[in-house]
């Protein structure tokens, strides 16, 4: 797991950070990432390629993450219009 987290961190956050526009945001982010990758590896599911299952993992958790920021400015903005 070491390995893997030493291999990848600063791609995983420099990626982050690109998609984010947030160093913040992009910490979260790969935070969350290692986790999910590391609760994924606790499963001992065999994987085929391990670089490809990080992406996709960091793909996906973006696009929750994404989402989540999205319906928090909408809410604001309609609650703004209603003051």
């Amino acid at each position: 797991m070491d390995k893997i987290y030493d291999e990848y961190y600063y791609k995983i956050y420099y990626w982050a950070v690109k998609k984010t526009n947030n160093k913040e945001d992009a910490e979260d982010l790969t935070n969350n990432v290692f986790i999910a990758i590391f609760d994924y590896f606790d499963k001992d599911i065999n994987v085929n390629k391990i670089e490809n299952l990080i992406w996709k993992i960091a793909y996906n958790i973006w696009c929750a993450q994404a989402k989540n920021i999205l319906k928090k400015r909408i809410i604001y903005h309609m609650m703004r219009n209603l003051i």
